[in-house]
């Protein structure tokens, strides 16, 4: 299940001869370093909240302090300002090591992204998640200058389910809604377009006591090919 299938054209086998074969399995699973998951929490009335992180890998800085025993514990409002230990906070951040299996995650879907419409596209696109103007703003300039770097950035979201293949939360109480994205994105030089479907955006639903999560890395997806 982590690792690429195989596939051979037909392999003639004569009678009373023997044949040796050398079979390399690839790994499917990719490095993945989480840069700058926030959790934001959004709760009907002012409410202690407790929140278990657990990522498939290694868990690296968090602020403030995961206590990796008993996670996070604190009074949120409805506002979305998180009261721990006499401070508030505007979210949970968190920063670690981890693995994305291109067996589970549909990598053909996405987008290619030109440097010079970077900024447009992702205000179009997380305009479409639901998420707010100043969520945006601390999404496009953290992002936005280490992918400018290339020419042209492969881009995929993994939203809620397939977010929750590299780092799960359970959150309690539990939310009516649980709204999180995790983008993928690479060098998308030498990536043939007609390779790549334009993906479906999520959107958040907000009724209730909502928890929102973005984040993001660098992965490799296409150097398989």
């Amino acid at each position: 299940k982590d690792h690429f299938e195989i596939k051979t054209d037909s392999i003639l086998i004569k009678e009373q001869w023997q044949t040796g074969m050398l079979v390399t399995f690839e790994s499917s699973l990719y490095p993945v370093e989480a840069e700058k998951p926030v959790i934001y929490v959004y709760p009907d009335a002012t409410q202690q909240v407790s929140i278990r992180h657990d990522v498939n890998g290694d868990l690296g800085f968090t602020y403030p302090f995961y206590n990796k025993t008993t996670g996070w514990n604190f009074i949120a409002d409805p506002v979305g300002n998180i009261h721990m230990n006499d401070k508030d906070y505007d979210y949970l951040f968190w920063d670690g090591a981890t693995k994305v299996n291109a067996q589970t995650v549909d990598r053909f879907e996405g987008f290619l992204v030109q440097r010079d419409s970077l900024p447009t596209f992702f205000e179009q696109r997380l305009t479409a998640m639901g998420l707010s103007p100043r969520k945006q703003n601390d999404f496009i300039t953290y992002w936005c200058p280490l992918m400018q770097e290339h020419e042209i950035s492969y881009v995929h979201f993994m939203f809620t389910e397939e977010y929750g293949s590299i780092a799960t939360l359970n959150i309690t109480p539990k939310p009516d809604h649980l709204f999180r994205v995790f983008m993928l994105w690479s060098d998308g030089a030498g990536i043939d377009p007609n390779a790549i479907q334009e993906q479906k955006i999520e959107t958040v639903e907000r009724e209730g006591f909502t928890v929102i999560e973005w984040g993001g890395g660098k992965c490799d997806f296409f150097t398989f090919q």
